[in-house]
């Protein structure tokens, strides 16, 4: 977003952006000097927007044409929360598969952790001692990334995932001010007909937690992949 890049000057030189979900303005821009391409393939904060699993394809076509890295930030896509392990290899990405993926986040379940997965393409190409860090592998971030699988896995918090994002669907399918469902899973965003901010204090009023987006309109949720079905009853009746 472009608020970031303005606190955080300067800049690191050498990166540019194109139209997320638009092949021709990636294009534009990418040639054999580019290194990579990073994106987060559902953009959560930018308001929940999609692109057609298409664009990941020709994504991918390009960036092995030009032999450039593609890199899927999937700290909020990742982990079940699409209804999928991950985003990239589903079908909501053409099966495409990026050279490297990002995660954090919901990976330790609330215990500060992140993990960066790569293909043999990237690692065959770090030796030793390349790379190092202060913190990795600690004891207590590696239990609760064990202890968090091994629950998704064993409640089938996946599949629960695409059950309450359809019954999310259905029951705000009639539902005043409300003009459309984005995401998938539990990463889901809400468009109104008009601004979202009155709606986000009502919840919250409500101790139901929300989360606003670069679009006006679109209340952003993130439930947990153990949400009932219940608990998003009652997320609907306070909107009604």
């Amino acid at each position: 977003m472009g608020k970031y890049r303005e606190i955080g000057k300067p800049n690191v030189p050498g990166h540019v952006s194109a139209v997320f979900g638009d092949i021709e303005s990636v294009r534009a821009v990418a040639d054999e000097d580019t290194a990579a391409i990073m994106l987060e393939p559902i953009q959560s904060m930018a308001g929940v927007t999609e692109a057609d699993p298409r664009f990941f394809r020709e994504l991918r076509d390009l960036c092995d044409k030009l032999g450039i890295m593609l890199i899927f930030d999937e700290v909020q896509t990742g982990i079940g929360r699409t209804g999928n392990w991950f985003f990239s290899g589903s079908e909501l990405a053409d099966g495409v598969e990026p050279d490297v993926i990002t995660l954090a986040k919901s990976l330790g379940s609330g215990v500060p952790v992140g993990a960066c997965l790569v293909n043999d393409r990237v690692s065959s190409n770090i030796k030793l001692n390349d790379l190092g860090t202060t913190f990795g592998g600690g004891m207590l971030a590696m239990a609760a990334v064990l202890a968090t699988l091994e629950a998704i896995e064993a409640d089938d918090m996946i599949a629960n995932a695409k059950r309450v994002e359809q019954h999310l669907r259905d029951s705000l399918a009639n539902v005043r001010n409300v003009v459309g469902i984005r995401g998938k899973g539990c990463l889901l965003g809400i468009e109104f007909d008009g601004p979202c901010k009155p709606f986000h204090a009502k919840l919250l009023e409500n101790k139901i937690i929300t989360g606003t987006s670069s679009d006006p309109n679109v209340l952003r949720l993130l439930p947990p992949l153990c949400v009932s079905e219940d608990e998003i009853d009652v997320l609907v009746r306070t909107l009604e």
